[in-house]
């Protein structure tokens, strides 16, 4: 023992004694390999942290292992869970349980039946005789389940539909839903369509609705598919149990009507009424009131309320044989009646035009039909070139362009049966030369331009003088007699088309003889005044002497006039040249017709102011034209012209 502990004593001393010996290089060698301690240490500890994840690990595995081991042999002999079978929840249960659960499901069976989410009647499995029809497949659909899958019917159900799980008896299901108090209080109330219509925007679609009456037939077949699928309720409108409208606002025939009508009112329609006239919008605002959609979806223009429109709008702007306030010659206004000129609207026309428009579906800005055109707009529709006839002083004046271009004396109808009638009207053609046919007559005229049916302007070379009183013994049948010069002048400037006004001043045979004055001399104005009536003389300071009268030129008298009181026939031939200005008052028409033509007073006043504008000559190449009293012009024939009677106007035009 002593010498163990000797040598034990002796053991430090020696390693001393060995260290000591040990050269320089191998202590610092030993030094060097100090740190690597530490490092043998981590790797011990990381070690030990996997060994403790996979214990971890195997216990989590064997757990799980152990939970799926356990739920394989469980449902190996309980359903899945999400397992329905024919509506009835099977989860976790046995196939006994399942049966009974079934089983009783049956007996405790019951229906609501609701309508809009109403609650209306209830049937129970007894009402309809329903009964359990599937014990012996219970066992075959255990069989066919994967007990292993049992997990994944936490995230998807297994729905098993067996075919007549349930059964009902269709003649109790028929008695049953037969005295249901719904059945028995329906109301025998058609179904009504869906409908389109304006919402004072645009066309909408309101949707239609069901009958009061409940299509028994249906009800039973939807409580029977209720029952056997094991439905807790059913809805009537759902279920399509009342007597549904033919169309709703699903059915295409509808949408595409709603669309077609919205095309129709979406154009702006601008109706031009010419220059400085107010133009007149049609818009939905006015359309949609023309517009009907029928029972069978087809959208129609009520035609007739087109036609009313149309006929109020022509109302407005028709000037066609409308009372005009013309401006005459004198500068003054007059009223003129009647005649055949002016705008007309072609009513039929315009309403087919103005529909078809609507239906392209394009903003458009248009002018209406018309059956006549005039040429201005406005208050002043006969424009700035026309002929003006001066019924009261027996003179016709021709405007071009605002500008008068002639003016002359003429002689009209022979009053109280061949009047010239007044009016506006129209130059319809013109012919040179042609033959003027009558009862008794047959006349070859060189200039023809007629403008109210048989009556027209025309030279007359067989008048001796043209103005004056001359028509009240010497009248034409209705035509404006002109002599030859001043027809061919007038025959250079009408054209077919242009406008012609004739026009009383005054009433018809009472008014002063005027006329045009000299724009470039100074007019004076006298009034003489007596017992019986007041006139107004209107006269020019050009000398009498220097007024050449046109083709009219006055027949020498055998005395010289009397003053205008006595208004006697002279008896003393008197120069022209020293004639007077009038000073004679015209005698109304009940007084004594004047003297023969040979004692007809000097027409001083009637002298023409001198054309401004040389009259473009106009050859007569063309052969006499014979004209019959059976080959009338057509003319228009709406609205009805004033005119003379048929049996006192020979005067006629044809082509």
């Amino acid at each position: 023992m002593e010498e163990n502990n000797d040598i034990k004593q002796t053991a430090p001393e020696q390693k001393q004694a060995q260290e000591a010996q040990k050269p320089a290089e191998a202590v610092q060698t030993e030094e060097a390999q100090k740190p690597a301690e530490p490092a043998q240490t981590e790797e011990s500890e990381s070690g030990g942290a996997k060994g403790a994840l996979i214990t971890i690990a195997m216990v989590v595995f064997a757990l799980a292992l152990g939970y799926v081991l356990t739920g394989f042999l469980f449902f190996k002999s309980h359903f899945n869970p999400g397992t329905e079978i024919s509506g009835v929840n099977c989860t976790g249960l046995s196939v006994e349980a399942v049966k009974q659960k079934m089983a009783n499901a049956a007996v405790d069976y019951k229906l609501e039946i609701t309508d809009g989410g109403e609650v209306k009647d209830s049937l129970s499995a007894e009402d309809i005789g329903l009964k359990y029809n599937v014990s012996d497949r219970i066992d075959k659909v255990m069989t066919e389940q994967h007990p292993l899958a049992w997990g994944a019917g936490f995230f998807r159900k297994n729905n098993v539909e067996l075919e007549d799980a349930f059964i009902c008896d269709e003649d109790m299901v028929k008695t049953a839903v037969e005295n249901l108090d719904t059945v028995k209080n329906m109301q025998d109330t058609p179904p009504v369509n869906a409908s389109v219509y304006f919402d004072g925007d645009k066309y909408a679609i309101e949707d239609g609705a069901h009958g009061g009456k409940i299509l028994t037939d249906k009800l039973c077949a939807a409580v029977k598919e209720a029952a056997e699928d094991h439905k807790e309720s059913i809805d009537l409108l759902e279920a399509n149990c009342y007597e549904m409208p033919e169309f709703t606002a699903e059915s295409q025939k509808v949408k595409d009507a709603c669309d077609l009508a919205n095309k129709y009112i979406s154009p702006t329609i601008t109706m031009n009424m010419g220059p400085g006239a107010q133009h007149t919008i049609v818009d939905k605002e006015l359309i949609h009131d023309w517009l009907f959609v029928t029972d069978n979806y087809d959208v129609y223009f009520d035609r007739k309320k087109v036609a009313a429109w149309v006929a109020e709008f022509a109302k407005t702007f028709n000037t066609y044989g409308q009372t005009r306030e013309f401006l005459t010659a004198f500068g003054t206004r007059t009223t003129v009646k009647g005649g055949d000129f002016g705008w007309l609207i072609d009513q039929e026309a315009e309403v087919q035009s103005l529909v078809n428009v609507i239906k392209a579906g394009q903003d458009t800005v248009r002018y209406p039909v018309y059956s006549v055109m005039g040429v201005g707009h406005g208050n002043d529709d006969v424009g700035r070139s026309y002929v003006e006839v001066d019924l009261t002083n027996q003179h016709i004046y021709v405007w071009s362009d605002g500008k008068r271009v002639l003016d002359a004396p003429c002689v009209t109808g022979l009053p109280p049966n061949r009047i010239t009638p007044p009016g506006t009207y129209r130059i319809k053609k013109k012919m040179s030369p042609a033959i003027l046919v009558g009862d008794n007559y047959r006349t070859p005229v060189s200039y023809w331009m007629p403008f109210n049916r048989g009556i027209g302007l025309h030279d007359a070379v067989w008048q001796s003088s043209f103005g004056g009183r001359r028509y009240l013994t010497h009248g034409s049948h209705g035509c404006v007699n002109l002599s030859l010069s001043t027809a061919k002048q007038v025959y250079s400037y009408v054209y077919p088309g242009m406008p012609v006004v004739c026009y009383h001043i005054n009433q018809y045979g009472v008014g002063k003889m005027m006329v045009l004055p000299d724009p470039s001399s100074t007019t004076t104005t006298t009034t003489t005044t007596t017992t019986t009536e007041t006139t107004t003389e209107i006269t020019t300071s050009a000398p009498v002497t220097k007024t050449q009268p046109t083709t009219k030129a006055a027949q020498p008298t055998t005395k010289a006039p009397q003053p205008a009181t006595k208004a006697q026939p002279a008896t003393q031939a008197k120069p022209v040249t020293q004639a007077k200005p009038v000073t004679q008052a015209p005698q109304p028409v009940t007084q004594a017709p004047p003297p023969p033509v040979t004692q007809a007073p000097v027409p001083v006043t009637q002298a023409p102011v001198p054309v401004t504008q040389a009259p473009v000559p106009v050859p007569v190449t063309e052969p006499p034209i014979e004209i019959t009293s059976k080959q009338k012009e057509d003319v228009i024939v709406e609205p009805v012209v004033q005119t003379t009677d048929d049996d006192v106007i020979h005067e006629i035009v044809v082509q």
